[in-house]
């Protein structure tokens, strides 16, 4: 049932296109890049603008979904007749109770919510949120029941006016799905570049007569997790850097508790499990920032892994690894999310926001046509952000790795073989006692 109704619904293109959870080839970093775009066109236009992003949060969204609602929303997609009948059946008839100790509750059927741990309640969810786009005229970003509305405007106080009318229209959709808003936990962001400066003291949020708090260098929460990162008014990623430098400073603690009883292929199966992934997730968006002690961190695990003394020099144990340096491994996983842009496996949601030089020169081939077209920007703030430097790190490539004919997975390796190949490899000498090779 799980794959007619998502080939339906696929088919017909029902899903709502900024819903990222759930859905195959969707990702978690799919809505931070939709977002972060969306922050470098605001910042780059003339006059700049602000952008207030709404990180609404859900209480227990899954368990609290109508079944009578959630039925209407499936016939009016067209799921309909017997099908329709199949679903109601599924959802009605279940039974919970409490065990404590060996103690048993008595059962009460269950009334609301999806089946958890089903393969299709969490679809079923996307189905009940899905016009969640209509709620209001502005932009939502929803994965799963994480959702976050954002708007832009030059002016702040017109900003800050559109900004809760808005979040009126959604909560009042909220209410109308009988889903609870959390108003409690549900902040703000204005995001902005450092130089823009605005008086906040007389400007506010609510929602339902419950002011929402700001997320600000001047507030109590410097930053906010959005998706797993850590987000600031500014986007110099200082905290997430910082909240990765605490878990990695563990995980290299671990490997050196661990170096001289486990073997070398051991301790990298360690390092990828404990650092790598710090390293690796979301890096696109975070890591054209100052990386110099995620740098340091990363060299001291290379040094763990290998035995090195303290001030050994790395480059050939990251070869000899197959490691990525983390500055490398930012510039790796950009060009496969473009090399995936070309490819169309990115959502459908991200069609068109890319352009090469040759659609914009009706097709006349120059030397450049099969390169990307990047618009010119004034702001250093839009620059270090995706909507800018994707293109630009694929046009640098471009001419070293021909990706027209290449496979995914070759492309990759295409790609990480390549680096790994400018990275200093052992000389003839006692290399780490050697202090010309220390200089150099």
């Amino acid at each position: 049932m799980y794959n007619q109704l998502m080939g339906f619904l696929n088919t017909n293109n029902i899903l709502y296109r900024h819903q990222y959870g759930f859905r195959r080839n969707h990702s978690t970093i799919h809505p931070i890049i939709h977002l972060l775009n969306h922050c470098a066109e605001a910042a780059s236009k003339s006059p700049p603008e602000y952008t207030i992003a709404s990180l609404c949060d859900l209480s227990k969204a899954f368990d609290v979904i109508n079944h009578d609602i959630l039925l209407n929303k499936l016939h009016r997609y067209g799921i309909r007749g017997t099908v329709n009948k199949w679903f109601k059946s599924y959802l009605s008839s279940r039974l919970q109770f409490v065990e404590i100790d060996g103690n048993m509750s008595s059962s009460l059927p269950i009334c609301f919510g999806v089946p958890q741990g089903s393969i299709l309640g969490p679809l079923l969810y996307l189905i009940y949120v899905n016009d969640i786009g209509n709620s209001c005229q502005c932009n939502i970003l929803s994965f799963a029941d994480d959702t976050t509305l954002y708007v832009s405007h030059s002016n702040i106080n017109t900003l800050f006016s559109i900004a809760n009318e808005q979040l009126k229209n959604l909560f009042t959709w909220f209410c109308a799905n009988k889903l609870c808003l959390n108003e409690s936990k549900t902040k703000y962001i204005v995001i902005r570049p450092s130089h823009m400066k605005p008086d906040f003291s007389t400007l506010n949020i609510s929602i339902n007569g419950t002011q929402l708090n700001r997320i600000g260098n001047d507030c109590n929460e410097k930053s906010s997790k959005f998706l797993g990162i850590h987000i600031d008014e500014h986007l110099s990623w200082k905290y997430h850097i910082n909240h990765i430098f605490r878990k990695v400073s563990y995980a290299v603690f671990s490997l050196r508790q661990v170096k001289r009883a486990l073997p070398t292929d051991c301790l990298q199966t360690l390092y990828y499990a404990l650092v790598h992934s710090h390293f690796t997730y979301g890096i696109i968006a975070w890591g054209n920032s100052n990386l110099k002690s995620l740098v340091t961190l990363q060299k001291r695990a290379i040094r763990l892994i290998h035995n090195a003394p303290y001030n050994g020099h790395t480059d050939p144990r990251f070869k000899s690894s197959g490691i990525l340096k983390i500055s490398d491994l930012f510039i790796y996983q950009s060009l496969i999310f473009m090399y995936d842009y070309l490819s169309n496996r990115l959502p459908l949601s991200f069609n068109g926001i890319f352009s090469l030089n040759c659609d914009r020169s009706n097709g006349r081939a120059t030397r450049q046509s099969t390169l990307f077209y990047i618009p010119r920007c004034h702001s250093a703030f839009a620059r270090k952000l995706p909507l800018y430097f994707l293109p630009h790190a694929w046009n640098d490539w471009k001419n070293i790795i021909k990706s027209d004919t290449l496979t995914r997975g070759y492309f990759k390796r295409q790609i990480k073989h390549y680096i790994l190949n400018k990275y200093q490899s052992y000389v003839q000498c006692d290399y780490d006692k050697c202090l010309e090779c220390h200089r150099h």
